[in-house]
């Protein structure tokens, strides 16, 4: 049997995205609701306050929190828009998967051996403890460069 397994990698996770999103606005809102208990004022009114009263500190603050989550959510469809070019105009290759880096709290990576002979590194991703079966994959070559998509024995 052969299986197979898309290969996902680490900037394409939107699901971090959306945990990141989530606690940024819990914290955004607890301290918001925080703030407004101490000084005895309505959620809504303290950040009428921030926005608008508090000047250019207050904007930057409010940006300052948000731009995390963003540029991770942005770097997420960047991406998803890279692969979908990758996948369409690219050509596949299968190659060898000779080796699975493991690194400690940072997304692994994989060496693979292309049909000519080459080695690369793929993308970072945090793979399952399957991932170290599959022997083959398949790799998107456009313009030099190269992108994993499908991983199989």
């Amino acid at each position: 049997m052969n299986k197979r397994a898309e290969f996902k990698a680490a900037q394409g996770d939107l699901s971090t995205a959306a945990v990141l999103w989530a606690l940024f606005l819990f914290i955004a809102g607890a301290a918001i609701i925080f703030t407004a208990g101490k000084h005895g004022i309505s959620a809504i009114e303290c950040l009428r306050r921030l926005v608008f009263e508090e000047g250019f500190k207050g904007k930057v603050l409010l940006f300052g929190l948000f731009a995390v989550p963003l540029i991770y959510t942005l770097r997420c469809f960047a991406y998803k828009l890279k692969k979908r070019r990758f996948l369409e105009n690219g050509v596949p290759l299968v190659c060898d998967i000779e080796e699975v880096i493991r690194r400690p709290k940072r997304a692994d990576r994989l060496i693979l051996r292309l049909p000519d002979g080459k080695t690369i590194k793929s993308e970072g991703f945090y793979g399952d403890h399957e991932m170290f079966s599959y022997k083959k994959c398949t790799v998107y070559e456009l313009n030099g460069r190269y992108m994993a998509t499908e991983l199989y024995r």
